[in-house]
């Protein structure tokens, strides 16, 4: 819920600073993922293995310019043009050097790209979660024939 307030103030506002607190906010969720995997078991950590996956591919993919081009081939830049109505009235623009190259971005685009990634990372996660519950489910089958048979 919490997630849901900041994402419609920082499409409201349009500005960096709610940009920076998602960014910063997906950022940790997305940490967190990492941790997860590595601590937990079971169905658990199979969400957060999937999460970690989907969540962090859809950052490679928009930040690495070797990955440009699977940008243009995913459902990303669909899931921007149908938000843009919300939200470009009142982005702001900023221009960053990297290397030498000039990038021109807008905080509408960063907005959108974040709130993808979390929620590709939603779906990975819900994946994940029946991976494992199908995973247990077999293990459980497995074993069951294993003392069957002993």
């Amino acid at each position: 819920m919490t997630l849901v307030a900041i994402t419609v103030a920082a499409f409201s506002s349009g500005g960096w600073y709610w940009t920076k607190i998602l960014f910063t906010i997906a950022l940790a969720v997305k940490l967190w993922a990492v941790l997860a995997f590595l601590l937990l078991r079971g169905r658990k950590r199979a969400f957060w293995i999937g999460f970690a996956l989907f969540s962090w591919a859809v950052w490679l993919i928009a930040n690495l310019p070797l990955l440009a081009f699977a940008e243009f081939q995913s459902f990303f830049l669909e899931f921007a043009n149908l938000l843009r109505p919300f939200a470009e009235k009142n982005s702001h623009e900023i221009s960053m050097d990297f290397n030498g190259q000039h990038v021109g971005t807008t905080s509408y685009e960063r907005m959108i790209c974040i709130l993808f990634e979390l929620l590709f990372g939603f779906l990975g996660g819900a994946v994940g979660y029946l991976a494992g519950r199908q995973s247990e489910e077999q293990t459980i089958v497995e074993e069951a024939d294993d003392d069957a048979d002993s």
